[in-house]
C-alpha cells in the first residue's frame, strides 16, 4: 500500500506527463489553456481507483490553479512534485496528510475563514459530543504556490476532554511546530486554540498574533 506522500507524488507526476503530452501535441499553448486542461484532467481522474481517497489533494491542486497565476503552472507542479518525492518536504501536502490521519481517527474538520461563522459552528458542533477541528486560516493564506509554509495555520479544537493532545502530537510528529493558545471551558466541551507552523517561519510571522511567539512551541510531556 502506498503512503500518502507516494500517492501525492504519483498524482503530480501523472498531471505533469498529461500536461506535457498535450503541449507537445499542440493541443494547448497558453498559460490559461494549461490551467483549464489540468482542471478537466482532474475532473476525469478523480474517479480512477489509483486516486481513491485523495479528495483533499485534488482540492488543494484546484486551489493552486486559482492563485499566483503570474507564475507558470509547469514550474509550480514541478516544484511540488520534486518536494513530494524528496522525503516528504512539501509542507502543504504534509499538512493535508496530518489532517487526513486525524479524520481517520474520528475528528471532524471544518473551514471557518469568516469570523461570523465561528460562534454558530461552535454551538452546533458541541451538541454531538464529537471531537472537532475548526480551521480559521485558508490554505492559500498559509502556503505558497509551491507548497512551502509562509504563515501559521490557526485552529480551534472542540474537545470532550481537556487533556486531549492528539492533534498536537500528530502535527509535532510530522515536524510541524505547535503553539498552544488558551483553553476555554464551554458548557459541553473545551475550546482550545492552536497555531500550526514551521521552524523556518520568521518570528514576526508568529508575533503577528497577539501573545504568540515561536519560543512558546508545544512539546510532548516525556515524564
Amino acid at each position: 500500500m502506498q503512503s500518502t506522500q507516494e500517492q501525492v507524488s504519483h498524482l503530480l507526476w501523472c498531471i505533469l506527463v498529461a500536461l506535457r503530452t498535450a503541449v507537445e501535441n499542440h493541443q494547448i499553448a497558453s498559460e490559461r489553456s494549461k490551467r483549464k486542461f489540468i482542471t478537466q484532467w482532474l475532473n476525469s481522474a478523480r474517479s480512477l481507483p489509483a486516486f481513491r481517497g485523495m479528495a483533499s489533494e485534488f482540492m488543494t491542486i484546484r486551489q493552486l490553479l486559482d492563485v499566483e497565476k503570474q507564475r507558470s503552472i509547469d514550474d509550480v507542479l514541478t516544484v511540488l512534485w520534486t518536494n513530494a518525492v524528496s522525503t516528504g518536504n512539501c509542507d502543504l501536502f504534509r499538512f493535508r496528510a496530518v489532517l487526513n490521519s486525524l479524520l481517520g481517527q474520528g475528528w471532524k474538520h471544518c473551514l471557518c475563514p469568516w469570523p461570523e461563522q465561528v460562534a454558530n459552528e461552535i454551538m452546533e458542533r458541541q451538541r454531538n459530543r464529537k471531537k472537532h477541528i475548526l480551521q480559521f486560516t485558508r490554505m492559500e493564506e498559509a502556503f505558497s504556490s509551491t507548497g512551502s509554509m509562509s504563515a501559521p495555520v490557526t485552529l480551534q479544537l472542540l474537545l470532550q476532554k481537556g487533556d486531549d493532545e492528539e492533534v498536537e502530537q500528530s502535527f509535532y510528529l510530522d515536524r510541524f511546530s505547535v503553539v498552544r493558545g488558551q483553553d476555554i471551558p464551554l458548557s459541553r466541551a473545551t475550546l482550545r486554540t492552536l497555531y500550526i507552523g514551521h521552524h523556518t517561519l520568521p518570528e514576526t510571522a508568529w508575533g503577528a498574533r497577539e501573545g504568540v511567539r515561536f519560543g512558546d512551541v508545544w512539546r510532548p510531556d516525556l515524564h
